[in-house]
């Protein structure tokens, strides 16, 4: 072998090292050297974190630990039962946060839905698995692929939805678990943009006006949709505007993935929580922005995400993982309050 075929040789190894070594470096678990997107999604939070004081409807009235190394998931049940999902376990609380029943799971939970029954439909990595109160017996659905992260489920009468992150799709069961279809795939014939998800939060839920809502956070907006995954409306921002503007104003969503998380109130208006710039919001039934339930002041600016309910009550419980606890938060007054009369743009699409 030649001295400079020795060199090569050397050179190349070298080489690949130190490009072993910064795929490495970008494999970064705890976000804090980005994204990786282009610039024009990066945000200066700290000039946003301030906001009209008159825009803040809610009080925090409670918080209380959930008692879990790690925290994933909520949601709210009978009696407005608060039940949090971590480790492997999953915590009953009652109303005012004290501890009401625990038990183990089989798998590490990932989210929790509560059906009208009281089962608990628990979303793991791949799959769904359902207990019943009265037998005390899981029951697990079938395993979805590889890619599979659910990240949240939701339950009505005949129907169970599990919004899928890894796939980016949401998958439809009937009540007995038999996988019914998935939906959020990009339809170029109906002009319907497929569900943009750049980070792990992905959410679902049944609104008292008969349609689904789900996040698309790469678009910024909040969508309305048939059970059949037919787009029947958003409001939020276009893809548009979300490049141009982001939202970074309070009444908007943030940063290049938002909302991460949602929530439907009794009456169907709409909570949404963000990462980034962690804050808490509400809007009425057609996206109309309607005041602030918390502000980023409220979360450590580390805080990777927040997971939020709702109860009969009109609350707003909110899962802080830094935390480890939940936050309850209630209405205050009228008089203290003044609701803006601005807000996000709905769209409605097929003649709704």
């Amino acid at each position: 072998m030649s001295k400079f075929t020795a060199a090569m040789i050397i050179l190349v190894v070298v080489l690949a090292a130190g490009g072993g070594f910064y795929a490495l470096y970008r494999q970064d678990s705890t976000g804090k050297t980005g994204s990786g997107l282009g610039p024009q999604y990066k945000t200066d939070f700290d000039q946003y974190r301030k906001f009209d004081p008159q825009l803040l409807l809610f009080s925090r009235a409670n918080m209380f630990p959930a008692g879990l190394g790690n925290v994933a998931g909520i949601a709210v049940g009978e009696e407005d039962r608060i039940y949090v999902a971590g480790d492997r376990a999953i915590r009953i609380f009652t109303p005012d946060g004290r501890l009401f029943d625990q038990f183990a799971t089989q798998d590490v939970p990932q989210c929790i839905a509560v059906g009208s029954d009281a089962k608990l439909y628990v979303g793991m990595k791949d799959h769904v698995e359902v207990r019943d109160p009265w037998q005390g017996k899981w029951l697990a659905w079938g395993r979805l692929d590889d890619k599979a992260r659910i990240t949240a489920v939701a339950v009505g009468r005949k129907d169970v939805f599990a919004a899928d992150t890894g796939n980016r799709l949401v998958c439809r069961y009937d009540i007995h678990g038999k996988l019914l279809g998935r939906f959020g795939k990009e339809d170029k014939a109906a002009n319907v943009p497929g569900l943009t998800v750049y980070s792990t939060r992905l959410d679902v839920a049944i609104a008292p006006d008969g349609l689904l809502r789900v996040n698309n956070p790469g678009l910024l907006r909040v969508e309305a949709r048939g059970f059949d995954g037919s787009l029947e409306g958003y409001w939020g921002l276009s893809s548009q505007d979300a490049i141009k503007k982001f939202g970074r104003e309070i009444d908007g969503f943030c940063g290049c993935c938002n909302p991460g998380d949602i929530a439907v109130m009794p009456d169907g208006w709409q909570v949404t929580a963000e990462k980034g710039l962690p804050r808490v919001k509400l809007y009425d039934e057609t996206g109309m922005f309607a005041g602030v339930v918390a502000g980023p002041d409220e979360f450590d600016v580390q805080t990777p995400w927040l997971d939020v309910a709702a109860d009969s009550k009109g609350r707003v419980l909110v899962l802080d993982p830094v935390r480890k606890a939940v936050l309850v938060y209630v209405r205050r007054p009228p008089q203290t309050q003044t609701a803006p009369a601005h807000g996000g743009t709905t769209t409605r699409t097929n003649g709704k």
